[in-house]
């Protein structure tokens, strides 16, 4: 989920994309044959963005990755 993040974050900050259109590529990445995911739950995650919850808060307090891998803080890039 962490690559997700990063690389939706450079498609809106750096290239302008909606996140709309961010969310429904890698929502199409992620569902081809050949694509594996270690956490499903962050995949499923991706959807609750559609609410306009932003991306790292669906992943630390929703899929409640944080607690799972032993992470204890979730950075996050401010806000310009």
């Amino acid at each position: 989920m962490t690559v997700l993040l990063e690389a939706g974050w450079v498609l809106r900050s750096l290239y302008g994309l909606e996140e709309s259109a961010v969310r429904e590529a890698f929502t199409k990445l992620l569902g081809l044959d050949n694509v594996h995911v270690e956490d499903e739950g962050s995949v499923a995650a991706l959807a609750l963005t559609a609410d306009g919850i932003d991306p790292a808060d669906v992943r630390a307090k929703h899929t409640g990755a944080s607690a799972v891998s032993g992470i204890s803080a979730t950075p996050t890039y401010p806000r310009r």
